[in-house]
């Protein structure tokens, strides 16, 4: 029922139903989509009009998990299986009904050149200018199984040492679709079937190979990438007495992940973008009466084969793809102190394989050729945006792409391996890697005196490879993990209040005020948490150092790195940024690349990071008996007592041409926590 409720309610949000007809749209176009809502409208720096999408994913999963344990002398031995089928529907909408975006560039000075002083996106839909796209989409139905079998064996070898053994071994099956609606890989040498369309009087001998294949298909499996059967998982650990108040503890176990990617589904999900020019951005062609005058295409499955997807972008899985695993190891004394009080101190860590990753660059130009383009490498940009006779040019096929109606295109897409394609990624790569090392302190007060008090401190480092900087020059990109907090501190406890019921204050107390003020314990927890490293922009040559050692310094305003941004334009000639020298920049820490350059930055650095987390609950709790084994307890919790507002998961503004770049602005940002808060609970018991 309460899924129900959520549907419903997600449905009404998503505005199912609507009838947008009455925005002016044309019946004709309206008919044609596959799911009526309200569109996504977004109008750049203002407040978006629609949510636009919707999404059910009803799951039924099977399982089973038999096991035992034998006891002999100093030996447990457990074992075990796990088995677990899962069947996964996914109603994804997408945009349905159309997302219109409308953005600066075609009412900035320069169409081709972005910069912050001309243009608004508001002109722009007043104007009609839109860019945007409306999806198609199929439903697909996954099933995958899961197998693992067991030991585990704890042998007490004397009365000092015990030692745990154990092995696992994952059989995880790869996802198959009920209808066999997903792509398998990307055959990248037979010819495609189009080339028999292209006029090979204009272009003599020219010949497109490639395209998506799909699963189930012309002998292909039925699952996007093969079944990993090497899964073994070994566990060890020991755990060691040192005399009568210390314990010395260590553990090793290999762990693979449990994958539910599920492949690709292009032919069976089709996304049409918005034909707004053929020349760039200099001349628009469509309005909002009709973005698309030529109709919506329709998804056609497998049966386009090789021809799938032409003049669009494309995804393929790794047919070889393999589980990723992780090593996680630790070593650390306990040691028990007076008062009642254990310390342990301990190093944890990790490192993770085969962990997966994409490549955007499948279909992008050589690197040779992108750098007879690249001014910084002595290129001139128009070489690449220079525009040549179209081959695809009103080819079938390619319908609703600006490759069946523009008769010239750029040179650099013609420079693609696959230029029949735009861009093409790559997933289910294995070739992630992460790093974790830690020092791990816990300090417990046992309850004594009323009070039990647990405090833990964590020094971490975590460094993760996730892709590359560059996908054409393919260079590792090699930079502290979104998740890398280095320092995090929690100090809980729980304290008996001394008086009342009997307590060690004010025994006595007369009935009805020891009943309202006797028996209360209180409990508070304290975190802090380092803020988490800042996503750097993309499109930037990051020049040197830009961490504000003063990030609050002006009111209202979190400013976590200087603002001294420049542009290097199409010609090479690098120029600040009018926000920046209004800000006091004479000199760069970021410049913003021109096209065609390849990104030298990693996505993070160490030393910018968003603001720090830190909270201190509270709640009061008091047991009343009622009558005969009838209790109430009475809970007064108070969240964010300080009211603290943090900004930890907000990110800085990430846009270079922005004059909010590398900021908080904390009137228009909600704060990442809840306001202080109180409330109150009463529970019985019997």
């Amino acid at each position: 029922a309460s899924a129900n409720r959520y549907n419903e309610q997600a449905r009404t949000e998503a505005g199912l139903g609507y009838d947008l007809t009455e925005l002016g749209f044309p019946k004709s176009l309206v008919d044609q989509f596959k799911i009526k809502m309200f569109p996504q409208i977004d109008i750049s720096d203002m407040t978006g009009l629609g949510r636009g999408t919707f999404t059910e994913e009803p799951t039924t999963v099977f399982s089973l998990q038999p096991n035992a344990t034998w006891l002999k002398g100093a030996h447990t031995l457990r074992a075990g299986l796990e088995m677990r089928v899962t069947d996964y529907q996914r109603i994804q909408s997408g945009n349905s009904s159309m997302r219109l975006n409308f953005r600066r560039g075609p009412t900035q000075r320069d169409f081709q050149q972005a910069d912050a002083l001309s243009g608004h996106a508001f002109a722009s839909f007043l104007l009609g200018h839109t860019e945007g796209f409306v999806d198609v989409n199929l439903f697909p139905r996954f099933r995958w199984s899961y197998v693992a079998p067991w030991v585990q064996e704890d042998w007490k070898i004397t009365d000092r040492l015990t030692v745990n053994l154990g092995l696992r071994w994952d059989f995880s099956g790869p996802p198959a679709e009920a209808h066999n609606r997903v792509n398998y890989s990307f055959d990248s040498t037979s010819l495609n079937p189009v080339t028999r369309f292209i006029d090979q009087t204009r272009f003599p001998g020219f010949q497109v190979r490639g395209g998506l294949t799909f699963a189930g298909v012309d002998g292909n499996p039925e699952s996007p990438y093969k079944y990993d059967w090497n899964n073994v998982q070994p566990r060890a650990g020991f755990a060691y007495r040192l005399g009568e108040r210390s314990i010395v503890k260590a553990g090793y176990g290999r762990y693979y992940m449990n994958p539910t990617a599920m492949g690709i589904v292009e032919g069976f999900n089709l996304q049409t973008s918005i034909v707004n020019t053929l020349d760039g951005g200099r001349t628009h062609l469509v309005n909002l009466g009709n973005p698309y005058p030529n109709g919506i295409p329709q998804p056609e499955g497998s049966a386009l084969g090789l021809m799938t997807a032409l003049g669009r972008g494309a995804s393929f899985s790794n047919p070889d793809y393999e589980v990723p695993y992780t090593h996680q190891f630790s070593l650390g004394i306990e040691r028990q102190l007076p008062w009642r009080t254990t310390v342990e101190l301990a190093y944890v860590g990790s490192r993770a394989h085969q962990e997966t990753s994409n490549w955007g660059g499948f279909n992008e130009m050589s690197l040779e050729f992108r750098n007879r383009c690249d001014v910084t490498a002595g290129g001139n940009v128009s070489f690449c945006n220079e525009r040549v006779p179209n081959p695809f040019f009103n080819v079938p096929g390619f319908e609703g792409t600006t490759r069946f109606t523009s008769s010239t295109i750029a040179r650099s897409d013609l420079a693609r391996p696959f230029p029949q394609f735009g861009g093409i990624t790559q997933q289910q790569l294995n070739e992630g890697r992460t790093w974790y090392d830690s020092a791990q302190l816990t300090v417990t007060k046992r309850s004594s005196a009323g009070l039990t008090l647990n405090g833990t401190y964590t020094f971490s480092t975590t460094i993760e490879r996730n892709g590359y900087k560059d996908a054409i020059a393919r260079t590792i990109n090699q930079s502290r993990a979104a998740s890398d907090r280095p320092h995090r501190a929690t100090i809980s406890g729980v304290y008996l209040l001394p008086f009342g019921n009997g307590q060690r204050w004010l025994r006595n107390l007369p009935g009805v005020v020891d009943a309202v003020v006797g028996g209360w314990e209180v409990a508070g927890f304290y975190i802090y948490t380092s803020g988490q490293p800042w996503d750097l922009p993309s499109n930037v040559y990051y020049v040197k150092g830009a961490e504000n050692p003063n990030p609050n310094a002006r009111p209202g305003i979190i400013q976590g790195v200087i603002p001294c941004v420049a542009q290097m334009g199409n010609d090479g000639v690098v120029r600040m940024q009018a926000f920046s020298v209004a800000a006091g920049c004479t000199e760069p820490n970021f410049i913003v690349r021109p096209s065609f350059t390849g990104q030298t930055t990693n996505s993070r650095d160490d030393h910018i990071r968003r603001p720090s987390f830190q909270q201190f609950d509270m709640n009061f709790a008091k047991f009343v008996r009622l009558t005969g084994g009838v209790r109430a307890q009475i809970r007064v919790e108070v969240f964010n007592l300080l009211n603290k507002a943090v900004y930890s998961t907000r990110n800085y503004g990430n846009n270079p041409n922005n004059s909010d770049f590398g900021q908080i602005n904390l009137a228009a940002m909600a704060q990442s926590n809840f306001p202080r808060h109180v409330q109150l609970g009463i529970k019985l018991i019997w």
